[in-house]
């Protein structure tokens, strides 16, 4: 099992970005599913509106603007940037690494350490503990994580286990070096046995694209997709979620030294509303310490974190001390949860581009 502590990294800064192009669900779904039937399950998952990219529009756009705005923001000098940390399921090119493409868009020093991972759910706790670790080991002293995805062209607007779900968003976050930061622990976990539980199944090197693997199919839930867009199968996602999450927050908490007691916030990735509820009861958490904003931007991956902490948190943690846990969970199976305190991080207004 991946476990750490650090003491001498802190997160800065937080900025979001999304495409300008909010999406009404019940208005793109109307021509393919039953009004009443997808009120209902609003009701239940809890996103109302998504934001899908604009064409040709990539997540390192996104990612490019937030990170700009968030370096003026807290005013870095971008030379004294020396990591970049890219982590999405929708890079801009198969090679090369969009990190080295935002590198040199963001005008960052050729001495900058730069990074790709293909991770979704967990990404940004995944991502944190990467920053944190290249910090602590010297590495580096500030790195700029970029987190997100542009996942709605892979989503069929005739998937209902999708389409109600999934929008796109990308997060900038600022990681530096502190001699002054409380502790920060991490717990990271993957069992790959479940990947076909959430995966697009063709259009890349094990089934390359054909037109067969791009014509329509009807699966016996009436969904119609594609092999080259999303499968989830979310009962199996929602059992994971069940089993695998609540015993991880127990296991992070405990591994700082805290109890359930001494936690402020949980801050869960955004799912579904229905399933989050399930967890944070299952981790004895009070709903009043659990934020939700599946309404507001649906599940963004990677993104639902920093999103969250943005749109939820920005005020408490500018001027207070919060100690929070998060949790991402989900593709791959992958997941993830860390332990820290919250306190002097700047977060900038959610940007539309």
């Amino acid at each position: 099992m991946s476990r750490a502590k650090f003491n001498n990294a802190k997160i800065k800064g937080i900025c979001c970005a999304v495409p300008n192009n909010p999406i009404s669900i019940e208005e793109m779904v109307k021509p393919y599913f039953d009004e009443n039937y997808v009120k209902k399950t609003i009701n239940i998952i809890g996103a109302k509106q998504l934001y899908y990219a604009k064409e040709g529009q990539t997540t390192s756009d996104l990612g490019y603007a937030a990170a700009e705005k968030l370096i003026a923001d807290i005013g870095w000098k971008k030379q004294s940037i020396d990591g970049l940390i890219f982590i999405s399921q929708t890079p801009d090119y198969i090679l090369p690494a969009t990190s080295c493409i935002l590198q040199d868009r963001l005008r960052l020093p050729i001495t900058t350490l730069t990074l790709d991972i293909n991770l979704g759910c967990s990404a940004y706790i995944y991502g944190l503990f990467l920053a944190k670790q290249f910090i602590s080991a010297r590495t580096c002293k500030r790195i700029i994580l970029i987190v997100g995805d542009t996942i709605s062209r892979k989503v069929s607007p005739k998937d209902k286990s999708s389409v109600l779900i999934f929008g796109d968003g990308v997060s900038a976050t600022a990681v530096e070096f502190s001699d002054k930061n409380s502790l920060s622990s991490f717990i990271l976990k993957t069992d790959g046995s479940g990947a076909t539980s959430l995966i697009i199944p063709a259009g890349l090197n094990r089934y390359p694209s054909t037109k067969e693997t791009r014509s329509e199919k009807k699966d016996q839930d009436g969904n119609i997709r594609t092999d080259e867009h999303i499968h989830m199968d979310g009962m199996e996602i929602f059992g994971f979620s069940l089993r695998e999450v609540p015993k991880i927050l127990e296991e992070v908490i405990e591994l700082n030294g805290w109890t359930s007691m001494d936690v402020d916030k949980l801050l869960l990735h955004q799912a579904n509303n229905f399933m989050l509820k399930h967890i944070a009861q299952k981790a004895k958490i009070p709903m009043d310490k659990v934020p939700l904003n599946m309404d507001s931007f649906g599940n963004t991956g990677g993104a639902t974190i920093p999103f969250l902490i943005c749109d939820k948190l920005k005020d408490e943690i500018k001027i207070n001390k919060l100690r929070v846990v998060m949790s991402g969970f989900g593709v791959g199976l992958s997941w993830g949860a860390a332990a820290m305190e919250l306190s002097d991080v700047f977060c900038s207004e959610i940007i539309y581009v």
